[in-house]
């Protein structure tokens, strides 16, 4: 395969790996050279600790010498120089210091007169520098090596001027130091030195003044290295390399011994052979390369072992499938399983790569085989686009439309709607599209314009829609066409309309919520006090005739604040299973007068309906307000047609712009039909808006269906109105059907004019007005009446009563306890008292008391006498 040429991957990776590991054979290297750099340093700085040692040790020997010849020279001893006696006792002393070749003493002339070694005959010593420098300076003097003329020994000549008594120079004492002894230089030198290493004290002229280790014979010798030594003579040291008289290489530190008292320079010269000074750096630095390198070698051997499976082998498959690969052979595949690492996602690659070359060839063949069937040459994507695609000229005639746009415009198929024109045929406004060219002819950016436009279906129909596109010029800058994408927005802003009109009865509703206890409050004492004036003026008085103007004025009044709260579905209910035939049937009599003789009434009434909970009475608002309208639409007569059905359905249904409202189950429906003057899509839209009506001013609210669809809904039930200009309106409400029996013994006890009593009742309401009102019902049906304004009062009421209280008739909401709270203390006191709640309030307001709750007897007002009697009645009885 080739794999042993340098341009191989696994030669690439060893010479990677190699030039890895060079540095650390540079470091190596690098430490090998400080640490020898170092321990030369550490040579250098022996030496001169050596020659320090050295000059310490001669100037003490010296200075011994002198405090000899000092002591000496005032012995009596040396008094008589020239008598046998002196020359005895210079024998003696000359014994008892072993470290002189020879004491004496010379006269001024020179003349030896005394001398403990016998001279061979007349010694005369002036031309020696030793007793010229003491004659001279009457001190102590030291002279370089010599060999004296008495003992033709080597020696180290010190002197000291011998004065009289009259301190007369004599001449001089003197005394040779032996050679032998100042040459030995101390073991605290020496111990320093490394094994094979010398200290040698020599000389400026290289003669050997001292050595250690011991050697005889040397001192005075001259130095065998002078060759290498000599430059450092004269620069007071340094290092220097040679090679002994057997050629063993070896290293030189020199040092100027400080302050010698010989009077010439001196150096200490340490000789150490360089394999001695460099034997263990040597050895570590052998053994650290030798570790390294096995290291190294051995980690490219691995490297060469392991890249040649983890490396070659995937490789060699990938070039092996890259070869599949340029011989047009894609289905190849590296794996799975793949390896770990990059050369494992590389084989990822490669295979996700085959897998797209196959997928994108194939890819290529469909669109060959769409290019050929397709004779349009249409992208699928456009053709199945949910929004509608086309391409126009300037002057409205399609190009090319997709099947998106041609069910949104009800069309029959592409070449139907391409022989449209977009401003007679598309637009509602004929003149609409060119304004809008005109507009934006100018702009020549790439961004697309967003436009919302009116549409005509095929059918008629007006479709809401959101167009964006941009403007496709020709070579010379000109628009040659138009590209746009529509989308239909009738659903969704019907939905905002939807929204909007919940909006607007929530508002509406906490308006009426917000008043209703006022209001109810007030209606409540113009209501009471009207039947109460009523009750007592005479039959065919005019005073009779304004009071009932009152009353039926008033009582519309408290309709208008039950319409208020029934739309906004907060009027207060009270539920009972009824059988919608019964509701209809027994209010047929009063849709009849409310429509007139020249309306045709019809009930078509299922017998297997079933039945609903619901208000009676607030269903009967509902179907009349129905009917009312109904009869408006018909001003020259017509047909009237109430219907109950049962309805199942299995499935969620869609009404009102195929919104889906109704949930499937078991309902009963009921159709109130006409056909009347009907209405147009943007008024059906609006007949359940709060205040919209049709009607001239003065003559309609606007809360009627309004009121309906809100009682409706809050029954749980739903309401739809389906309509056409000349055709008839239908509305449609259904009720959710329940299992439950009808109680027609309760409707019937409703039904029948309410009874006298003689109970006691006490009365808790904060508003003295309608407290007294209600007070005046009660009394003129027999009953006996307490008041109170609050609940405390309440309390102290009851309390101070003697005889039994048999109802509490309290209002829910009071300052300081509610009327909840206020029967509480009540029922606990005297547990056999019934109690009766009334409120002016809407049903979200109270709800929070609990007092809606079934088998609470509750009373909304405003009510009439009649209505408050009955419910104390049906109380007192239950």
């Amino acid at each position: 395969m080739g794999w042993n040429r340098l341009s191989s991957l696994r030669v690439r990776l060893i010479a990677i790996c190699f030039l890895v590991v060079v540095p650390a054979f540079g470091v190596t290297y690098f430490t090998f050279k400080h640490e020898r750099k170092h321990m030369l340093g550490e040579l250098k700085t022996n030496a001169v600790r050596n020659a320090n040692l050295v000059a310490a040790d001669e100037n003490r020997k010296i200075e011994e010498a002198r405090n000899f010849l000092v002591t000496l020279s005032r012995s009596p001893a040396v008094r008589s120089p020239e008598s046998r006696s002196c020359s005895d006792a210079m024998a003696e002393l000359l014994k008892r210091y072993p470290q002189y070749r020879n004491i004496g003493i010379a006269d001024p002339a020179g003349n030896v007169v005394c001398s403990a070694v016998p001279p061979p005959g007349p010694v005369n010593v002036s031309d020696r520098e030793y007793f010229r420098r003491a004659m001279e300076t009457r001190e102590f003097s030291v002279c370089v090596y010599q060999v004296g003329r008495i003992s033709n020994r080597p020696g180290i000549m010190t002197a000291y001027k011998l004065p009289d008594a009259n301190d007369r120079l004599r001449g001089v004492v003197f005394a040779a130091l032996d050679t032998e002894e100042f040459g030995q230089i101390g073991r605290d030198a020496g111990e320093s030195l490394p094994n094979g290493a010398a200290l040698t004290k020599i000389d400026a002229s290289g003669a050997i003044l001292g050595r250690y280790p011991t050697e005889a014979g040397l001192v005075g010798k001259a130095f065998p290295d002078m060759d290498a030594v000599r430059p450092l003579l004269a620069k007071g040291g340094g290092l220097a390399a040679g090679k002994s008289g057997g050629g063993t290489p070896f290293l030189f530190a020199v040092a100027k011994v400080p302050n010698t008292l010989i009077g010439r320079d001196v150096f200490a010269v340490v000789g150490i052979p360089e394999s001695v000074i460099f034997a263990e750096l040597d050895t570590h630095t052998r053994r650290d390369m030798a570790v390294l390198g096995s290291g190294i070698a051995a980690a490219l051997f691995l490297v060469w072992l392991s890249s040649g499976y983890f490396v070659v082998r995937p490789v060699q498959a990938l070039l092996r499938a890259t070869h599949r690969v340029a011989e047009e052979d894609a289905e190849i595949r590296i794996g799975p399983p793949y390896d770990k690492g990059e050369l494992g996602e590389l084989a990822k690659g490669f295979d996700r790569m085959t897998a797209a070359i196959v997928g994108r060839r194939a890819e290529r063949e469909r669109a060959r085989e769409a290019l050929m069937l397709s004779e349009n040459n249409y992208r699928s994507i456009v053709r199945n686009s949910p929004l509608g695609i086309y391409r126009v000229t300037p002057g409205g005639k399609f190009l090319m439309v997709n099947p998106a746009l041609v069910e949104m415009l009800g069309y029959e198929s592409e070449g139907e709607l391409l022989n449209a024109n977009m401003d007679r045929d598309i637009y509602v406004k004929a003149d609409e599209r060119q304004g809008i060219l005109k507009k934006y002819a100018g702009r020549n950016q790439a961004s697309s314009l967003v436009l919302k436009l009116d549409w005509n279906r095929k059918d008629g129909a007006i479709l809401h829609v959101r167009a964006s596109g941009t403007a496709v010029r020709d070579e010379n800058g000109a628009i040659d066409y138009y590209e746009v994408f529509v989308e239909d927005e009738t659903e969704r802003q019907a939905l905002e309309r939807k929204f909007l009109h919940s909006q607007r009865m929530e508002a509406v509703g906490r308006l009426a919520g917000g008043v209703a206890h006022d209001f109810n409050n007030l209606l409540s004492v113009i209501l009471g006090y009207g039947e109460i004036l009523l009750d007592r003026s005479k039959n065919d008085s005019d005073e009779r005739s304004k009071l009932e103007e009152i009353k039926r004025s008033a009582g519309r009044a408290a309709d208008l604040t039950r319409q208020l709260l029934a739309f906004s579905r907060k009027q207060v209910f009270e539920l009972k299973v009824v059988d919608l035939n019964d509701v209809v049937t027994d209010a047929r009599k009063m849709f009849q007068r409310l429509i007139g003789e020249d309306i045709e009434l019809t009930l078509n009434l299922s017998s297997d309906i079933g039945f609903v909970k619901i208000d009676p009475g607030q269903f009967e608002q509902v179907i009349m307000n129905l009917v009312v309208n109904a009869r408006d639409a018909m001003p020259r007569g017509g047909k009237l047609a109430i219907e109950t059905h049962r309805a199942e359905f299995a499935e969620p249904q869609a009404y009102l712009n195929g919104e889906v409202n109704m949930p499937p189950g078991s309902y009963v429906r009921v159709s109130v039909t006409d056909t009347g003057c009907g209405m147009d899509e943007e008024t059906l839209k609006r007949i359940f808006d709060p205040f919209f009506t049709t009607k001239e001013a003065g003559k309609g609210t606007g809360l009627g269906l309004s009121t309906s669809y809100g009682i409706v809904k809050q029954s749980g039930g739903f309401i739809w109105a389906s309509s056409r200009p000349g055709k008839g309106t239908s509305i449609r409400i259904f009720l959710p059907r329940i299992e439950e029996k009808t109680d027609a013994a309760a409707i019937r006890a409703a039904a029948a004019p309410p009874a006298r009593g003689s109970e006691t009742i006490l009365v808790a309401e904060d508003d003295a007005a309608v407290r007294n009102v209600i007070r005046e019902f009660l009394e003129s049906y027999g009953y006996k009446v307490l008041t109170a304004g609050s609940p405390f009062e309440a309390l102290r009421v009851a309390g101070a009563h003697n005889g039994l209280i048999q109802l509490l008739v309290t209002d829910v909401v009071m300052p300081g306890e509610s009327g909840v709270q206020l029967a509480d203390r009540i029922t606990r006191a005297w547990p056999q008292e019934k109690v009766l709640f009334i409120s002016g309030y809407s049903a979200d307001a109270i709800s929070v008391h609990g007092v809606l709750k079934e088998g609470i007897f509750f009373l909304p007002k405003p009510f009439t006498k009649e209505v408050l009697a009955k419910k104390v009645r049906e109380v007192l009885d239950s």
